[in-house]
């Protein structure tokens, strides 16, 4: 139907009922650009056949256009056998073949095209340098540039925007310092050469020292550069300057990619305010504006007042619903994120899905994550690596690891996630040597390790105390990839060592941690704890605190555990005493227990009732288990059998208080 469309245009112009040439022509001509623009190739045979009926085909000018034509259309042995046609090619002919062998990727016959050229114009000059250039060919580009007879400012800027998106930044700053003349153009290639390379604070002096005046393009530019800064590194300030000189040129009111870079810049800059103010500034806006505005809102937790936006929008575009789909799921609001999807008046794509698994590991309902999944199947969404590695953690966190085993073995091209993935899963679901196992495959893939995997199997390995060779094997992984100084890593390598009680290991991994944190210092205190070095533990808690850092409940269960340990009241009553009166933290039933047990086990039974009567709130069933185990341990029935009278009205099923009060009264029939 496209080529009979095509043959009627030209029927309809009157072509085959002897108009003039000049008519023809005229026909003709845009017939052919308005073919090329469309890529309607049948069209554009057809129209070529009428040109050749004509006998205009090997016409200079209809040839060329012709050659474009065939070259926008990608079909590179049309636009070959048309050249061929021309009686008398001319620059522009040459030119125009060579550029349809570049836009094919065919980069070694554009240059025998240039090389066999008669004459060569500028203009071929600057397309074989860039073409070169955009393929990483820099060698011969900056060859060709040097040969080149003339250069103009195009010249300079295909070498220079060449060196840019090949990240050669010094290189890109010597030519652009070299130019004799400068356009926006270079002013742009040089700032995103800047900004693509995290020299941001460079990319800002150069937009701030530009002698020509920008255009939208240099302000999405260098937007970008302040996102890459982020607020820590000037870039919300630097944005700001941005801003108000957008605003001074109308560039927010004239382009809407520049007021969208601008939301986009102070939200990601962590200024929900001025994305909100910009966003409303704005006297036109896409669909874009609105999904950048909705996913903005959502980062910040302003859920409602995204979904808001979303419902207001008269077309809601695939790109929106995901936004507002993810929004939920990385809050944790798994129902509104489903419910949002089975709303969707859009098909859904891979991203959308990636959105509602994430959604799904929320709710940790297989069910749920079964129905993503078969929902996704339906749609026919092809399960690529981004979107199995999102079926792995998702059937990990629905505690199915056979399902999650089956969707990490559908992977076709695992990388690092997919593994680490599959890894978490065993570990998460306590099936340590499993882990262990997925960790020495994924080697033997030749796939390498990063923090998080070996984070994860480390923790893995701290439920293998009884292998203490497989710890050893982690940390030495973690150190031949030089990875061991990451605090999440070395927070994990420290509480894995100690599980398999070994301290030295776990405390020279501690010295190891660049900058270590709260999670750091209570994984040391922890191992030491565990292993019964109190006085260990309390002086790494003073050094933490000269440290400047605070401690928090986790800490303070450590430290807490030390003094249980080691059967110091003195020091535990003091430790519990500092947490409330100067840290101002209310104490969890887990930090009573210690203190409990503590006074149980020293045989201060009467005070530790005491102190489970006085609680601010009610005792759990485990907290009476815990004194009437003392009370075992020193023969107190009367108080054992109230405790574990107390344990079974709780929880009637804990058939240990039957046991331990059955041994107290053994043991006093005994004594009598």
């Amino acid at each position: 139907m496209e080529a009979l469309d095509g043959l009627n245009s030209v029927q309809q112009q009157g072509l085959s009922r002897g108009l003039d040439s000049s008519e023809k022509t005229a026909s003709f001509v845009r017939l052919l650009q308005q073919h090329g623009d469309q890529k309607s190739l049948s069209a554009g045979r057809h129209l070529h056949s009428q040109v050749a009926r004509a006998g205009l085909d090997r016409d200079t000018y209809l040839g060329n256009l012709i050659v474009r034509m065939y070259s926008k259309c990608g079909s590179l042995d049309d636009a070959r056998q048309a050249f061929e046609r021309i009686h008398r090619p001319d620059s522009v002919s040459w030119n125009s073949i060579m550029a349809a062998y570049i836009k094919c990727g065919e980069i070694e016959q554009a240059r025998r095209v240039f090389d066999s050229m008669p004459r060569k114009s500028i203009v071929s000059w600057n397309a074989i340098i860039v073409a070169y250039a955009q393929t990483s060919h820099m060698e011969i580009a900056k060859g060709l540039f040097d040969a080149a007879p003339c250069k103009d400012v195009a010249t300079w800027n295909g070498i220079l925007t060449g060196y840019a998106d090949n990240g050669l930044v010094s290189d890109a700053k010597n030519i652009f310092d070299k130019m004799p003349e400068r356009n926006v153009v270079s002013w742009n290639a040089l700032i995103a050469a800047l900004a693509k390379n995290w020299h941001f604070d460079k990319a800002f002096a150069a937009f701030a020292r530009m002698d020509v005046q920008p255009n939208a393009v240099t302000f999405v530019t260098v937007l970008d550069a302040c996102v890459g800064a982020g607020a820590t590194g000037g870039g919300l300030a630097a944005g700001r300057h941005v801003f108000a000189r957008a605003t001074a040129m109308g560039m927010v009111g004239a382009e809407i990619k520049v007021g969208n870079a601008l939301v986009n810049m102070f939200a990601k800059c962590g200024s929900l305010e001025d994305a909100r103010a910009t966003f409303d500034l704005m006297p036109r806006k896409n669909a874009r504006s609105s999904t950048i505005m909705i996913a903005a809102l959502g980062s910040f937790g302003r859920l409602e007042e995204a979904r808001s936006l979303l419902d207001s929008m008269e077309i809601k575009t695939l790109f929106a619903w995901n936004a507002m789909i993810s929004a939920y799921a990385q809050a944790g609001r798994a129902r509104d994120a489903l419910e949002t999807f089975e709303r969707m008046d859009v098909e859904p794509d891979s991203i959308t899905f990636i959105g509602v698994l994430e959604a799904a590991s929320w709710t940790a309902d297989l069910s749920t994550g079964l129905h993503a999944h078969a929902s996704m199947a339906r749609c026919g969404i092809h399960v690529d690596t981004h979107v199995g590695n999102a079926l792995v953690n998702m059937y990990g966190k629905c505690g199915s690891v056979a399902h999650a085993r089956e969707a990490f073995e559908a992977v076709r091209d695992k990388n690092v996630v997919t593994w680490t993935c599959m890894i978490s899963v065993y570990a998460q679901n306590r099936h340590a040597s499993a882990a262990f196992r997925t960790f020495q495959l994924m080697d033997l893939h030749g796939v390498a390790s990063n923090e998080v995997t070996l984070a994860n199997v480390a923790d893995a390995c701290a439920e293998l105390a009884e292998f203490p060779g497989m710890a050893k094997a982690v940390h030495e992984v973690a150190m031949e990839l030089e990875l061991d100084r990451d605090v999440v890593l070395g927070s994990a390598l420290v509480t894995m060592h100690g599980k398999c009680g070994n301290l030295g290991a776990a405390r020279r991994a501690f010295d190891r941690i660049e900058r270590r944190n709260l999670v750091s210092w209570t994984a040391m205190i922890a191992a030491l704890a565990e292993n019964g070095d109190r006085e260990g533990a309390w002086d790494l808690f003073r050094a933490m605190e000269l440290e400047g850092i605070e401690p928090d409940e986790v800490c303070f269960m450590g430290v807490l555990a030390a003094c249980k340990n080691a059967g110091e009241i003195q020091s535990g009553f003091e430790y519990f005493q500092s947490m409330t009166e100067d840290y101002s933290m209310d104490p969890s039933p887990g930090h009573y227990t210690f203190l409990i047990d503590l006074l149980a086990r020293s045989g201060k039974l009467e005070l530790a009732e005491d102190l489970i009567r006085g609680m601010p709130f009610e005792p759990q069933a485990w907290t009476w288990t815990s004194l009437l185990g003392a009370c075992k341990i020193h023969w107190d029935e009367r108080r054992g059998a109230m405790a574990a009278q107390r344990a079974l009205v709780i929880d009637p099923r804990r058939t240990a208080a039957y046991v331990i009060l059955s041994d107290i009264c053994g043991k006093n029939s005994v004594g009598v």
